[in-house]
């Protein structure tokens, strides 16, 4: 007696998915994960300008980069944004490619988002519309001047400094606890976000779901690498006070950058006193 095969054993056993939208996983939140790791690699490899600024001290610097924020933050006259503005562009091009996608796109961003803030203002006539473009340079400026200096200056470097400069102890721990976390967090981030676009099979109607299942499995990583150095300080015996290596740079170097971050500010008062408010 002849038997025949069921319709489910006879059909093909090959599964297509439905197709889905993984963009906002792959483009949003892959990307954004990744970055302190890019920002990690491409400071690995110094740019032609870092190379010349080498021997001026961590500490001028970072006083350079507070000074010129301050005045662009300032500037009532777009000449002045404008002159940094096209500084800080030669100095992204005269960065590696490593470095340009990873200080771009980011600078890009945030002034896009600061645009972003002030146009509702300026659509309903309650702000003039260049401050759309004010706040949008502006932004891009000081991120701009802000990544330059953490691509060119390690942080161990600017440690150092802070440390010389008879900075508290635990201002400069905590700074570098935050600052190797970031980076710690975000290579977790960055593959708990791999994890999800590799087992997003099909299609996900829970995509605000799975980020937030990201985000909370990070701060539990973050309480768990917190307890673990808590413990680590605790049995090296940890008393509170940090030392680091003095750091080795020429005096003038240093004098003759601190000559260039008063050139900046002449030029700032140049600007705002004899061309008037722009």
């Amino acid at each position: 007696m002849s038997q025949e095969l069921p319709t489910w054993l006879a059909e093909s056993p090959a599964y297509e998915p439905p197709r889905d939208r993984d963009g906002f996983v792959r483009t949003n939140l892959l990307r954004l994960a990744a970055l302190p790791a890019r920002m990690a690699q491409a400071a690995g490899k110094p740019a032609f300008l870092d190379r010349l600024l080498q021997p001026v001290p961590a500490l001028v610097r970072f006083a350079g980069l507070i000074v010129s924020v301050v005045c662009v933050s300032a500037a009532t006259n777009m000449a002045f944004v404008w002159v940094v503005f096209a500084a800080v562009l030669v100095s992204l091009a005269l960065r590696p490619l490593p470095q340009l996608r990873a200080t771009a796109p980011v600078a890009a961003l945030a002034a896009l988002i600061a645009g972003l803030v002030v146009l509702p203002g300026a659509l309903m006539g309650m702000a003039p519309p260049s401050l759309v473009v004010r706040m949008a340079v502006k932004t891009f400026c000081t991120v701009g001047l802000t990544l330059g200096l953490a691509q060119g200056v390690p942080w161990s470097r600017m440690a150092s400094a802070l440390t010389g400069a008879h900075v508290p102890a635990a201002v400069v721990f905590v700074a570098d606890a935050a600052m190797r976390g970031i980076f710690v967090l975000g290579r977790v981030a960055q593959h708990l976000n791999e994890s999800l676009a590799l087992r997003s099979v099909g299609h996900n109607q829970h995509k605000s779901g799975s980020a937030g299942a990201i985000m909370g499995m990070t701060f539990v990583r973050a309480s768990i690498f917190a307890g673990e150095q808590a413990e680590a300080m605790a049995c090296r015996g940890y008393d509170g006070t940090s030392t680091a290596a003095p750091e080795r740079a020429s005096r003038v170097a240093g004098v003759l950058y601190a000559l260039a971050i008063i050139c900046v500010v002449a030029l700032f008062v140049w600007f705002e006193r004899a061309m008037g408010v722009g």
